[in-house]
């Protein structure tokens, strides 16, 4: 038993081994590199590995099947430690990106995969996964805790060290032998743990998305047909068109709406984890081509995890969510979303309103202290709270447009959001400008200088919420306001020079989705992808900190970032996931 240095006492972590269809890692002994769980990040992979049913060896042996070395060790490095000239070819040696991989897609995928290669590693012949066999071993002495299964006791015992297939009972205490040597997981780490964990995973597998599917078709534990897929880059959002909100009409459509009213109300309680896995799974099933109506079904869609497959079989099941109906039940909750709708007002600021005793905007009106921009957000809540129609933004910026080629008839505006990518309605105008040739400094003056105070003048724009610096910034926020209207909207104007034309379209144009996925995509080919360009040969450390900027590839051209990319080219419309 390994104690900890930093606390007094004893403390074990949790594991939850998962049902028997999934312990892809059932009969395979991994030999970790280095081989302790000191390191946070291998302790936690250490710990799914066991989830999913492997053997952590405490000692390199014969019974190794796996070598899984964290990403900053190299072949020779392995060796040394090892004291080895090479090693046994019934080995497989891959990074420590495999584990993950298999967890994704509940199969065994190919190791000899780039993703997977050791630096300096060269594969000996055509590797494929190993076939799990009971072996023996000499494993590490027990003491995390597992997590015994609902009304049974997962009794522990030291004779059961290797997990046996047909005996699901001893995978338990099996795993609570497997255990001893971890050591101790801090108060820290624990309290760290969210209790939604099945729906941040669920939030986060976007992130995750570019891992290998095996070479052939085949059904997993849960009799669900993968898709073969021809590399590891077609699994990405990015990959596949979209259409959008016609989904919203499909076979999930009642279920679609509640999904959207809880990933709104995760919004307005500024809860970003819950809210990114709602949108995901939301996502993931308007794609879907049948109708979802159990947990199981759910769980086997793509981009949902246990936690949101429940939820769907009881919106199928009752046509209504409990934590929908709570939160609409909740008078304080309500107040709080109500006031979150406000301008410029954030959690923070909500929750002391609702402590003081405000429960209206007239309370906030005549009894809180308020900003400028709040109190325009107070006076103008329907305005910015309601769908701007698509007719009417296209009015909005033809007024701008009108304004700004009076002084240079060169300039180029571009309705971004949801506007570009086709939608009837959005919710603010973002409105991208730039001009052939010209600096940003040179646009910065003309907008803010000049054609800012045009508008104003005009009594166009009608209020100026937030401007980034006057001697660098590339934004400003206000309203507007057509003229025989007295309806205020949001609107932004985006400054944006030539030479980031095209990659500016590609991250003003969204959705936040889609934009992630190709961003993860050149994070996974070692380059970088921002609003200003795609750039190559970027340094990062281990734990990802970027260490110098890299070469620019393409920012002028949106589809040429599409093609350097790999990406098929995805006009606006098709960017809806």
């Amino acid at each position: 038993m390994i104690k900890n240095k930093k606390r007094k006492g004893k403390q074990v972590a949790e594991i939850k081994i998962v049902p028997e269809p999934q312990r892809i890692f059932q009969n395979l002994h991994f030999y970790f590199f280095p081989n302790s769980d000191t390191h946070p990040g291998r302790r936690q992979r250490i710990i799914r590995a066991l989830e999913y049913g492997a053997t952590w060896q405490n000692e390199f042996n014969d019974s190794v099947t796996h070598i899984i070395t964290d990403r900053e060790y190299d072949y020779p490095q392995l060796l040394t430690y090892l004291k080895l000239r090479e090693l046994p070819t019934a080995v497989i040696l891959v990074n420590e990106n495999y584990p993950s991989s298999c967890m994704e897609f509940y199969k065994l995928v190919d190791p000899s995969s780039v993703e997977f290669r050791v630096k300096g590693y060269e594969l000996p012949a055509p590797i494929t996964a190993v076939q799990p066999q009971a072996i023996p071993s000499q494993v590490s002495d027990v003491s995390l805790k597992l997590k015994p299964a609902k009304g049974k006791a997962a009794a522990a015992s030291s004779s059961q060290l290797t997990p046996q297939p047909e005996a699901s009972s001893n995978l338990a205490s099996s795993a609570a032998s497997l255990l001893a040597s971890l050591s101790p997981i801090n108060n820290d780490e624990q309290q760290a743990k969210s209790k939604d964990e099945d729906e941040l995973e669920s939030a986060i597998r976007e992130a995750k998305e570019s891992h290998p599917l095996a070479s052939d078709d085949e059904e997993d534990g849960n009799r669900h047909k993968r898709r073969k897929t021809s590399s590891w880059q077609d699994k990405f959002t990015c990959m596949h068109k979209h259409t959008g909100g016609k989904g919203d009409q499909g076979p999930n459509a009642q279920t679609l709406s509640v999904l959207q009213e809880l990933a709104d109300y995760y919004d307005q309680t500024r809860d970003p984890w819950r809210s990114k896995s709602y949108r995901q799974a939301i996502s993931a099933l308007r794609k879907h081509p049948t109708k979802v109506t159990t947990k199981e079904e759910g769980m086997r869609v793509f981009g949902i995890g246990t936690s949101i497959a429940e939820k769907i079989e009881e919106i199928v099941r009752t046509s209504h969510l409990r934590k929908l109906d709570s939160t609409k039940m909740d008078e304080r909750q309500q107040i709080l979303n109500k006031f979150l709708k406000i301008y410029g007002v954030g959690i923070h600021a909500a929750e002391r309103w609702a402590s003081a005793g405000h429960k209206t905007l007239d309370d906030l009106l005549q009894k809180a202290e308020l900003t400028d921009n709040q109190r325009i957000g107070v006076a103008h809540y329907d305005d910015f709270n309601t769908r701007i129609p698509r007719a009417e933004v296209e009015q909005h910026a033809t007024t701008v447009t009108k304004a700004l080629k009076s002084l240079d008839k060169i300039y180029t505006i571009y309705t971004m959001g949801s506007y570009r990518r086709g939608a009837q309605n959005s919710g603010d105008i973002d409105l991208l400008i730039t001009k052939p040739g010209a600096s940003i400094d040179e646009i910065r003056t003309t907008v803010m200088d000049r054609l800012v105070p045009l508008l104003t003048t005009q009594n166009f724009l009608v209020a100026a919420l937030a401007q980034t610096s006057q001697a660098d910034g590339t934004k400003w926020h206000g309203a507007s306001c057509l003229p025989h209207s007295k309806i205020w909207r949001r609107i932004d104007f985006l400054l944006v020079p030539e030479a980031e034309l095209g990659a500016a379209l590609l991250y003003f144009t969204g959705n936040d989705i889609f934009n992630r996925s190709m961003r993860l995509l050149a994070s996974k080919k070692g380059m970088r992808l921002n609003q200003r360009g795609l750039y190559k040969d970027v340094l990062r450390d281990y734990g990802r900190e970027k260490l110098s900027e890299g070469t620019l590839v393409e920012g002028r051209d949106e589809r040429k970032i599409f093609e350097a990319l790999g990406v098929p080219w995805r006009p606006p419309e098709h960017r809806i996931c």
